[in-house]
């Protein structure tokens, strides 16, 4: 689900939580490639009603 529509359906009992990290891989290589995660809660009952990451995919 996204934020809006999470606040369209529950307005401010929604909770988001964001961090930026750098992938366990990069932590090897030493580039700075970052990943940002965002959760959306419900404030309540803390159940997740949303999950996104963004990041540059790795191929092998």
């Amino acid at each position: 689900m996204t934020e809006a529509a999470a606040r369209e359906q529950w307005g401010d009992a929604v909770k988001c939580y964001r961090t930026q990290l750098r992938p366990l891989f990069h932590s090897l290589t030493g580039q700075a490639e970052q990943t940002m995660i965002k959760l959306i809660v419900h404030r309540h009952t803390d159940r997740v009603l949303g999950a996104h990451m963004v990041g540059k995919t790795q191929r092998r």
